[in-house]
């Protein structure tokens, strides 16, 4: 993820100056711990940014529930600075719990309906990146790129329960139809004059497991 965290001058014994150092060490859960401690002291008066600010530190600490939860507090607390940004974190939020569930769903013992949480989980993040690509009126090549991936994924999870599913329950275990949100987005994402999923996703060298954060 490329945006830069939010703040003002950096003073030590700053929580979010702390987080902000932390973060550009590469120590995200030290990262998250300091923006909660300064999500904490804002109180009610929180700002869209501090937020977003622990939103992002957990997101890269893979504390998924956690970057869901402050990406969709940051949009309710100021829905145009963060009406693209926001949903792009949930969205990469949401495909770290759709890959955790998937894990779930391939390791031994477990049965075909456990790839049901993980294609939920697909879905919901899918939607969430075509949500940020809507909301930027120019290109998002990052955002573009996962919601290529996450289609790719969610293919291949749909045929690994399809595969796992006894025969006798293979034609009752396809996959409901997009919700029409979902649908809409899709088509519009469809109808942009771009290469198609497999040849999108190919030159940046990423697998469909990668997201550009």
């Amino acid at each position: 993820m490329r945006y830069l965290l939010l703040a003002g001058v950096l003073l030590f014994g700053d929580p979010t100056s702390e987080g902000i150092r932390a973060f550009r060490a590469g120590q995200a859960r030290e990262a998250q711990a300091a923006f909660a401690q300064a999500l904490d002291a804002y109180g009610k008066q929180a700002p869209a940014s501090a937020h977003y600010n622990l939103a992002l530190a957990a997101l890269h600490a893979r504390d998924w529930e956690v970057a869901q939860h402050e990406s969709a507090a940051a949009v309710e607390v100021d829905a145009v600075t963060f009406a693209a940004r926001a949903p792009f974190l949930k969205a990469c939020a949401s495909s770290g719990l759709a890959e955790d569930a998937a894990r779930f769903a391939a390791a031994p013992g477990a049965i075909p309906a456990d790839w049901d949480l993980a294609i939920a989980r697909g879905r919901a993040a899918l939607a969430e990146y075509l949500e940020a690509l809507q909301a930027r009126e120019a290109d998002w090549p990052e955002a573009r790129r996962n919601a290529e991936r996450q289609l790719l994924r969610l293919t291949e999870w749909e045929r690994s329960r399809s595969a796992a599913a006894p025969a006798r329950q293979q034609a009752s275990s396809a996959p409901p139809a997009a919700t029409p949100r979902v649908a809409e987005l899709l088509n519009r994402l469809e109808a942009m004059e771009r290469p198609p999923v497999a040849e999108a996703a190919a030159p940046s060298g990423k697998s469909s497991k990668e997201r550009d954060w």
